[in-house]
């Protein structure tokens, strides 16, 4: 029995140029998925906070403090922390382009501080939250919601009386 020989075609190689088209085609699709599954961070000094009274807004974006003082380690007045006066841009009215730049005053923060009797609890909390004020720095809104954090409550008697209203 004779077997039959194999002859194998020789091998087609692919042009330099398919290969670098493919090989770009792969890098694009890799820059894609990367561009989409992992969150792109803002500029740091960016951020958006809710609004946790009645005053009309419902979303502001910071901007920066009222009023530095000299222990601030971050010069350029961008290190927020609960209790502080911050100036920023509330859209009154929904649908409407209606922007004011107005005060607020931070109610919480996500960066732990250390409570202000120094006991050893920290307080954390999930987003910035803010209540607007006038200038006079009184409360604009007639309600607080939700949690507000103790050193502000200590710098506000204010916020701290709307609070004990609402209870």
């Amino acid at each position: 029995m004779m077997q039959a020989q194999r002859t194998m075609a020789p091998r087609k190689r692919l042009p330099v140029a398919r290969l670098l088209l493919l090989a770009g085609a792969v890098a694009v699709a890799l820059l894609l998925f990367v561009e989409v599954s992992v969150p792109q961070k803002t500029a740091h000094w960016v951020r958006f906070a809710k609004v946790s009274d009645n005053s009309g807004a419902s979303q502001v974006k910071l901007i920066m403090k009222r009023e530095r003082q000299r222990s601030d380690t971050n010069k350029n007045g961008r290190n927020f922390q609960p209790g502080d006066i911050i100036t920023c841009v509330a859209q009154l009215e929904k649908g409407k382009e209606n922007r004011k730049v107005m005060r607020c005053v931070i109610l919480t923060s996500p960066n732990t501080q250390e409570h202000p009797t120094h006991n050893g609890f920290v307080t954390q909390h999930a987003q910035t939250v803010v209540a607007m004020v006038n200038d006079k720095n009184d409360p604009i809104g007639k309600e607080i919601y939700g949690p507000v954090d103790p050193r502000c409550l200590l710098r506000w008697p204010k916020i701290q009386d709307l609070l004990k209203k609402q209870k």
